[in-house]
């Protein structure tokens, strides 16, 4: 099974992207805010096949390729946006109904450009593959949550990997020592709880999963990882994998 995304990162690439992002959100702000005063945590994904999480309030209130910011309450947009503009709530409204291009998606996309500069990747080179890096921004009292897919880190991670080898063992020992839940689930079929009760060896109840339809393979909790078909092997029932 190939291993679709990082997952797993020695602390040699920790530390480089550590730098990095910091390095950009510096910038970034400095550029954009009056006097900042900012403060970053990071989290990375350190498992195979699965995603940062991120709490369910949180919501997505932009987004690019590879790059995600999320926020728990909505108004952190316009908060940013007075910030920049340094005006009230009032003014603001005002300032936006005169800008022929939408502020808030510009400075958000001026980070990404300088995230994407830095570590070397085109635009067309990322891709919404898998959450490698989560980092918490608080910045003049807001907070909001940059995700970041590991596209964005693939040429960096590989010019590290040409001086040392750790990056690449920190994930081929991953991959063959670890172990990741797998669940195979095939549509149900709800009975009467009488005939639960009276269910014996040999009894037979029919699903309503068709033959030809794909059966849906969840890995360390992402859901449609793997798609399969049932089918027979020797004298066993088994599925096949057809794509991932």
């Amino acid at each position: 099974m190939a291993i679709r995304a990082v997952g797993v990162v020695s602390s040699d690439v920790n530390e480089k992207i550590r730098g990095v992002l910091s390095d950009c959100i510096k910038q970034w702000s400095s550029q954009w805010f009056i006097n900042p005063i900012y403060d970053l945590s990071f989290k990375f994904n350190d498992s195979l096949f699965s995603s940062v999480e991120v709490a369910e309030s949180f919501k997505c209130i932009h987004e690019t390729a590879g790059y995600k910011l999320l926020a728990e309450d909505t108004c952190v947009r316009s908060s940013l946006l007075q910030d920049l503009f340094n005006c009230d709530k009032q003014t603001l409204e005002q300032i936006e109904s005169e800008l022929s291009i939408d502020a808030f998606q510009s400075i958000n996309d001026d980070l990404a450009k300088l995230i994407y500069a830095k570590c070397n990747v085109a635009l067309d080179g990322v891709s919404a593959e898998q959450v490698l890096v989560s980092v918490t921004v608080s910045l003049n009292g807001k907070s909001f949550v940059i995700n970041l897919d590991s596209s964005i880190f693939t040429k960096m991670m590989g010019s590290l990997s040409a001086h040392s080898i750790q990056p690449i063992r920190a994930i081929s020992i991953a991959s063959v020592e670890a172990s990741v839940p797998m669940k195979i689930a095939i549509k149900s079929e709800k009975i009467a709880f009488s005939q639960a009760v009276s269910l014996q060896v040999g009894d037979v109840i029919r699903l309503k999963h068709e033959i030809d339809e794909p059966v849906p393979v969840e890995v360390n909790g992402q859901r449609n990882y793997l798609k399969s078909y049932l089918v027979k092997s020797l004298n066993n029932k088994a599925i096949i994998f057809t794509e991932s």
